[in-house]
């Protein structure tokens, strides 16, 4: 399937994916205000960190070995046993973890010791996303985009559905109950519907345990969890440093450019995770990886400056459509947010290499190395600028993070020259 056929139907189904968003955001904003946003954005993070580890980090890797050994039943199967297994224990280990510090979570994140009662009901559903975010992962590596795109918009039609029935009522509660119902239903509907997929066949198994599968799955566990703890914790600290210096409110308000820039990047983001990983994963050559990357380059490049530019323009109405008008002070985060933006998705086509060639320790070392400098730009820019300097560390923290892709993408051809 090639990249225009892909990015049509992942098109469609992130279309769907962010309005489901975007109506779910309205309906936060309009009964929880900006309070309310920031509360919900710290437990999303929350839930970003439970989903990410409770199947162990592999989805990558499931991608890169299902789509190299397709035709290769008994290879696929083993490996397909081995993240059954992975992501078993890793959500067992995360329900217990998670279950012993609830309390200590609740109040010194969501800043309610009464939520912890969601961070219970989180547990559950961790083992349930670890399977689904297994199964998609195969689906893509098999590049079932049909089926996988399809469950992408029920997920989102369940969100809005749920959105309606629920937070009008209970506020809130009622948007915690959202989050964790919609993935909940979704991930039970998506096992049964696609159980040939993930259930092993009985004539392949020859033991439950490959440890050299699991060892290969491994190294993209640390490349995931990683990414998961650094992103979600980095948000939660900038967080509470506005919440701390600013207001609940300013935090809230983050929150919303957070999911603004979240929903149109989404469109470049799900391709690149269904197309442009397996396609980087089996291509050997510096020419042909190069070629890859630069028609990557003037396909999305020219089509990200059009939207950043429109967006820019029409900045109030989009606040006043998607949120309230007391989210109006989001205005003033808009220029340097997309200017990051642009350096985001031109420092990813470039990253991508790292998590195709399984580059464990380098990505590992610059996700950590390059959130902490988000954390710390972030607070000296607002303490010098106030407010808006939370978005130019945003975009000051991208391009020094572009810089050293490209320093990264250099030093990996003349390896793999040497290699050839």
């Amino acid at each position: 399937m090639n990249f225009y056929k892909t990015s049509f139907l992942s098109g469609i189904s992130h279309t769907v994916k962010i309005l489901s968003q975007l109506i779910f955001n309205k309906i936060l904003s309009v009964y929880c205000g900006t309070t309310g946003m920031a509360v919900v954005g710290q437990f999303t993070n929350i839930l970003g960190i439970v989903n990410g580890f409770s199947n162990g980090g592999i989805s990558s890797g499931i991608v890169k070995y299902v789509s190299e050994y397709r035709n290769d039943e008994k290879l696929r199967q083993e490996f397909l046993i081995s993240s059954i297994l992975l992501s078993f224990s890793s959500a067992l280990i995360v329900g217990i973890l998670f279950f012993i510090l609830k309390e200590i979570i609740a109040e010194h994140i969501l800043h309610e010791k009464k939520f912890s009662i969601f961070i219970v009901f989180l547990i559950p559903t961790a083992f349930l996303v670890s399977f689904y975010n297994s199964l998609m992962s195969l689906l893509n590596g098999l590049q079932k985009i049909h089926i996988f795109t399809s469950l992408n918009a029920l997920s989102g039609i369940l969100l809005i559905i749920f959105s309606f029935i629920l937070i009008p009522p209970f506020k809130i509660n009622g948007v915690m109950s959202v989050l964790i119902l919609s993935q909940a239903i979704i991930s039970i509907f998506s096992l049964w519907v696609c159980r040939p997929f993930w259930i092993p066949d009985r004539n392949n198994i020859k033991c439950l345990i490959y440890f050299d599968k699991l060892k290969l799955l491994l190294k993209f566990s640390g490349m995931a969890i990683t990414t998961v703890v650094t992103v979600n914790i980095s948000q939660l600290l900038i967080r509470n440093y506005i919440i701390q210096n600013l207001s609940m409110g300013h935090a809230g308000i983050w929150q919303g450019m957070v999911k603004i820039s979240d929903a149109y990047l989404g469109f470049i983001t799900s391709t690149l995770a269904v197309y442009y990983l397996p396609k980087l994963s089996a291509l050997r050559r510096n020419d042909e990886i190069k070629l890859e990357i630069i028609s990557l380059f003037r396909v999305i490049l020219p089509s990200l400056l059009l939207i950043t530019i429109a967006i820019y323009s029409f900045r109030h109405f989009v606040i006043r459509c998607l949120f309230t008008e007391s989210f109006m002070v989001m205005a003033d985060l808009f220029a340097f947010y997309l200017i990051g933006d642009i350096l985001k998705i031109s420092s990813w086509l470039i990253s991508f290499i790292m998590v195709a060639k399984a580059m464990s320790t380098t990505f590992i070392i610059t996700e950590l190395f390059f959130s902490l400098t988000y954390v710390i730009l972030s607070i000296l820019f607002m303490k010098f600028y106030g407010f808006a300097g939370v978005s130019y560390s945003w975009a000051a923290n991208y391009f020094l993070y572009l810089l050293c892709m490209l320093f990264i993408l250099r030093a990996f051809f003349r390896r793999n020259n040497s290699a050839c």
